[in-house]
């Protein structure tokens, strides 16, 4: 095994200096053989946050000598997994979500494992077709073989190669050393990939009332540290950045007359900055005053004063005005709140086929894409159905719905009006509801 220094100080230092990585294609002036010509490379880089500032990677080595007479297209295509997974790797450590990653952050690539490949594959099933997770899959195969040579990791990194023959003839024998897939029937990893056949995914927009209150009460006794965000989804149509970066001081109860109003404000400065994690999924997308989340189900005040009580009572709690933390007592960034509420989606629809005998609903809500964005589709549905968004006229106010929605246009409302309304209407109206819509718009 040849023996290295490349350190990956990259990772090492995650914490202190957060990098992306990215590749770049630059010109070289090639002098070598008394030549004067130019020619083109494609390199591994670092680039600092919130900069143009980049510095080049040793890990650009890889392309030279593993991609060394490939096209630089193909090369640009590994450098791309490559870096996603880098980057994946350094946001996973950021976040403090998941263990695995933990013994990275003092170890960097040394003591980097299949586990850690497995989990970068599981991260894209729900966005990237069969063939293009095992493309992926291959490529990084490939650099993990490339890490393990040059004396980087260890054996738990280790790739298996047998060789193939690939030519015979009477003076000559020729062989190819072929990768062997280490996820291949082991039972130590749990790999899911997407489909192979290609279908159309359907993407589930609404659940039935009862539905939605027994995925709230599931989510209580479950998951209770994000019970409170998938109800004020749902009872507030809040998007999944919004719900992180609401803090205690940001809400106003309104118990008499059933409802809260929430402030909606990006604070990722406030709850992100001093740790450097990935915030692109964290952000605001229209901060507005005043938002309601409605009691309809009439446990809102409930779910609140606990949620509450357990955020008093964490001792491992570090910010004490963020409303929601992950399992380090930090504020809880998208990610992680992605995270959680996939799990339970996934739980919730084995509990719907085996202790509800509902079947056919959980092979519905198992087939069709969805997450947390479901709440504001209950929310919209649920206006629309009750027949909440009436104007003096007796008929469905779009703008209403922007303002309940906190959207930027009329059209996102109109959208769900022209197809719901005239059918799932109801006739009673809640003057609360369109009161608050009017005083939002007001202000």
């Amino acid at each position: 095994m040849i023996q290295t220094n490349l350190a990956f100080n990259d990772i090492d230092n995650v914490m202190k200096i957060p990098m992306r990585y990215n590749f770049k294609q630059i010109t070289i002036r090639d002098f070598s053989k008394s030549q004067n010509k130019e020619r083109k490379e494609i390199i591994i880089i670092r680039q600092y946050p919130n900069s143009q500032a980049w510095i080049p990677s040793q890990l650009t080595t890889y392309l030279k000598t593993v991609c060394g007479s490939m096209s630089d297209n193909t090369k640009i295509k590994e450098a791309r997994v490559i870096t996603n997974f880098l980057n994946y790797i350094n946001n996973e450590i950021s976040l403090g979500y998941n263990k695995i990653f933990e013994i990275l952050r003092e170890n960097g690539l040394y003591k980097l494992n299949l586990y850690h490949l497995a989990e970068f594959l599981n991260s894209l099933r729900n966005k990237n077709s069969y063939k293009t997770v095992k493309d992926k899959e291959n490529i990084l195969l490939k650099f993990y073989d490339y890490l393990y040579n040059l004396g980087i990791t260890g054996e738990d990194a280790k790739i298996e190669k047998i060789p193939v023959p690939v030519k015979y003839n009477a003076t000559r024998k020729q062989v190819r050393w072929q990768i062997v897939n280490p996820f291949l029937g082991n039972p130590n990893y749990v790999i899911e990939y997407p489909d192979q056949e290609k279908t159309t995914t359907k993407i589930l927009k609404d659940m039935d009332e009862d539905v939605w209150h027994a995925f709230i009460d599931y989510a209580r006794k479950h998951y209770p540290h994000i019970a409170l965000g998938v109800t004020i989804q749902i009872c507030g149509g809040l998007r999944q950045g919004e719900i992180v970066n609401l803090t205690i001081d940001s809400a106003e109860l309104n118990r008499a007359k059933n409802y809260m109003t929430l402030s909606i404000q990006d604070r990722q400065n406030e709850l992100f900055a001093d740790r450097g994690v990935d915030t692109r999924y964290s952000q605001v997308k229209k901060p507005r005053e005043g938002q309601p989340v409605f009691n309809f189900n009439g446990e809102l005040f409930d779910i609140w004063d606990k949620h509450i009580e357990d955020l008093n009572n964490n001792p491992k709690r570090k910010h004490f005005n963020a409303l929601f933390l992950d399992s380090y007592g930090q504020p809880m960034t998208a990610q992680v709140y992605q995270k959680e509420f996939h799990k339970l989606k996934w739980e919730f629809i084995k509990f719907l086929e085996d202790k509800c005998n509902k079947a056919d609903l959980a092979y519905e809500f198992r087939v069709k894409s969805w997450g947390s964005h479901i709440g504001r589709h209950i929310f919209t549905n649920h206006l629309i159905k009750k027949g909440y968004l009436k104007n003096i006229m007796g008929q469905n106010s779009s703008q209403l719905l922007m303002i309940l929605r906190g959207d930027s246009s009329i059209k996102s409302s109109e959208a769900y009006l022209n197809l719901k309304s005239i059918t799932e209407s109801v006739a009673d109206e809640i003057d609360i509801i369109s009161a608050i819509a009017v005083s939002m718009k007001t202000n």
